[in-house]
């Protein structure tokens, strides 16, 4: 596991990351209250998590 993880951080960081970071920076603060208030952070981790849990199931035999 300690040569996965030494790989894995020796992998450079992709330029869209730090594009990101910048992006995220430039929205109001409202907007990121009511965000927060919507607990949008949490529904979309919910929402990918089921499309993946349905990729999964769909690969194995007889229940897919």
């Amino acid at each position: 596991m300690d040569s996965l993880a030494g790989f894995v951080e020796a992998l450079p960081v992709p330029d869209f990351v730090y594009q990101a970071q910048n992006a995220m920076g430039g929205i109001p603060s409202t907007v990121l209250f009511f965000a927060g208030k919507f607990a949008i952070a949490e529904g979309v981790a919910m929402i990918l998590a089921a499309l993946l849990a349905r990729f999964l199931l769909r690969r194995i035999p007889l229940i897919g």
